[in-house]
């Protein structure tokens, strides 16, 4: 009876530990593909000011908010305004994912980071979800320090 408890016991162990380890790998993946699209999105769009770089990624929701002339409208005088994008800095960022029982749950993220320019600092926010393995922003949006807070 004592070496079945002890063969359960180690694959018990071995199952949780491989359980917990793709967790872990999953996670890790997700940060690096997300922060790869974030910083990829964002240094394009506050150098170029150009919307469709996140309408590119976006999902329908965001797309159907805010069209593409309007969000030009939006961007193009506040990219006057701040001048050129000297550098992004302080990237906050946090990964929600499901539990490894949970099948159907979705993966979400959201950023927030500084962008320095040159007449001043903005404040960035992003957020975005995986479906069907790809990242889609759900919402970008840039504040001067006026707006921001």
């Amino acid at each position: 009876m004592k070496p079945a408890l002890i063969i359960v016991t180690v694959i018990a162990c071995l199952s949780l530990a491989g359980i917990f380890a793709h967790s872990v790998y999953q996670r890790n993946m997700a940060v690096q593909e997300s922060t790869t699209l974030v910083m990829t999105v964002t240094t394009d769009m506050l150098v170029n000011w150009d919307p469709q770089t996140v309408r590119r990624h976006a999902d329908d929701a965001l797309l159907a908010q805010e069209n593409a002339e309007s969000m030009q409208r939006r961007y193009t005088p506040m990219g006057r305004r701040l001048g050129a994008l000297q550098e992004i800095y302080d990237i906050r960022y946090q990964i929600d994912m499901p539990a490894w029982w949970q099948v159907n749950g979705q993966v979400s993220a959201s950023y927030t980071m500084n962008a320095r320019f040159e007449s001043e600092v903005a404040t960035v926010r992003i957020s975005l979800f995986r479906q069907q393995g790809r990242w889609l922003i759900s919402a970008f949006d840039v504040q001067p320090p006026a707006i921001a807070s």
